[in-house]
């Protein structure tokens, strides 16, 4: 797989970097991340006390094929949103995006017979991987049944509960949706097997219902 880029507003509209959409990218740089890091000396040795994640940017050169209204057309979908964009990032191995914000976007220049455009977006976040887990229960009064035959899907959960680890290097966003009825969910967020943090609704809903809650997975 060629590396992929595109580009999504908060309104979920999608501006691609590529042949079809005839816009397409060249020397990138700044896709990677860096710590600023604070250190304690014991005895000649060092220990890692604390870090940052300093603001960077990425920097792109575009390419419109379809010349000045090509530009014209990227200029106008950019401005359609005063919030911050996802920048998405695809290739074999990697698929990801993060927080951008447009920081600047020089002007339309010929350059070797195309439309040229020097682009800086201030990276907000590092990476980020989107991750789905699901539980899947058929209730009744009496407790969680599964009416199911051999062979059957097992899902990710046991007993109603699913556990997600935090691979990255800081704290991840996590989204929670609930579909059907509910009886007093929780969602117990543990650091080193210890609750840091909890969410609770006090809610019971014994009929179809959808609930949605974001919340902040602790990274360890």
């Amino acid at each position: 797989m060629i590396r992929q880029f595109y580009l999504e507003n908060e309104y979920g509209d999608i501006y691609y970097f590529n042949h079809k959409n005839q816009t397409i990218i060249s020397q990138v740089s700044g896709l990677g991340f860096s710590l600023d890091m604070k250190y304690l000396e014991y005895s000649r040795f060092y220990s890692r006390s604390e870090y940052n994640i300093p603001l960077s940017e990425i920097s792109e050169t575009l390419i419109f094929l379809k010349g000045y209204q090509g530009y014209k057309s990227f200029v106008d979908f950019i401005s359609k949103s005063n919030k911050e964009n996802k920048l998405h990032y695809q290739n074999d191995a990697f698929s990801a995006y993060c927080y951008v914000d447009i920081a600047s976007l020089s002007k339309a220049e010929l350059i070797a017979g195309t439309i040229q455009s020097n682009i800086v977006f201030k990276k907000l976040s590092l990476w980020l991987k989107e991750k789905s887990y699901e539980i899947i229960a058929n209730g009744s009064s009496s407790g969680k049944v599964y009416p199911y035959s051999y062979p059957y899907y097992y899902s990710s959960s046991y007993e109603g509960k699913v556990f997600i680890r935090n691979e990255g290097l800081n704290d991840a966003p996590i989204v929670i949706e609930m579909i059907g009825s509910v009886i007093d969910p929780e969602v117990l967020i543990k650091k080193n097997g210890e609750v840091v943090s909890t969410l609770r609704l006090y809610l019971t809903d014994r009929k179809s219902t959808r609930l949605n809650s974001s919340h902040t997975v602790i990274s360890y």
